[in-house]
């Protein structure tokens, strides 16, 4: 039964035809699983608008990275202008 729910949540996020699509080609590998069917829908996404959350990534990696690089800033304001400094 989860697995119909979440199927139908991706018929809401992608549409019918899409996910029709994508669960035809999950069962011509013989492997029905709705993650598997989702992240294929992503693939796909990926395919027709080209965008990626890659930019947003690196960001994050710069701001973790600054985090750990002191061990605590004596406040936010020169936690914020390192992180500022090192993403420009």
């Amino acid at each position: 039964m989860r697995q119909v729910y979440a199927l139908l949540g991706l018929v809401k996020k992608w549409g019918a035809d899409r996910v029709e699509a994508a669960c035809a080609s999950a069962l011509a590998h013989e492997q029905v699983n709705v993650g598997l069917i989702g992240r294929m829908l992503e693939i796909l996404n990926w395919f027709d608008s080209r965008l990626t959350n890659g930019p947003t990534e690196g960001r994050n990696l710069i701001i973790k990275t600054v985090k750990r690089s002191r061990f605590g800033f004596r406040n936010f304001h020169n936690y914020r202008l390192r992180v500022l400094y090192r993403c420009s």
